[in-house]
């Protein structure tokens, strides 16, 4: 039986679910394989990316949704599937991250001058 501490809050689970119907789960985690993908020196086996999402950012996912998001990874051309199924990130979607990252680079480095003046 469940104490009442181990019992989610109404409004907990409501967010939940609001942010399961938004498919924020999904969003979340195709940044997160494109993000691995990205700074990874080669193409990866589907265990492995598995794998970094639990061991290096503590994501458990079930296998239903990892394949789903992989396949609309693939689909949408944002990754590429290569030799003995591996994955390899686009050459559009590394460029999409260059220029996401050098402008959280830039947004960094204004608020640090701003907040020193």
């Amino acid at each position: 039986m469940l104490n009442k501490k181990e019992i989610p809050s109404p409004l907990y689970l409501i967010q939940h679910l609001r942010l399961n119907e938004a498919r924020w789960w999904e969003k979340g985690t195709k940044k997160l394989i494109l993000g691995i993908l990205f700074y990874s020196s080669g193409s990866l086996s589907q265990s492995k990316i598995k794998k970094k999402l639990t061991n290096e950012y503590g994501i458990i996912i079930n296998y239903v949704l990892f394949k789903k998001v992989i396949e609309d990874l693939i689909r949408n051309k944002d990754i590429i599937e290569v030799e003995d199924g591996k994955l390899l990130i686009s050459l559009d979607s590394k460029r999409k991250l260059e220029l996401d990252i050098s402008e959280a680079t830039r947004l960094e480095e204004n608020a640090k001058k701003s907040s020193l003046s």
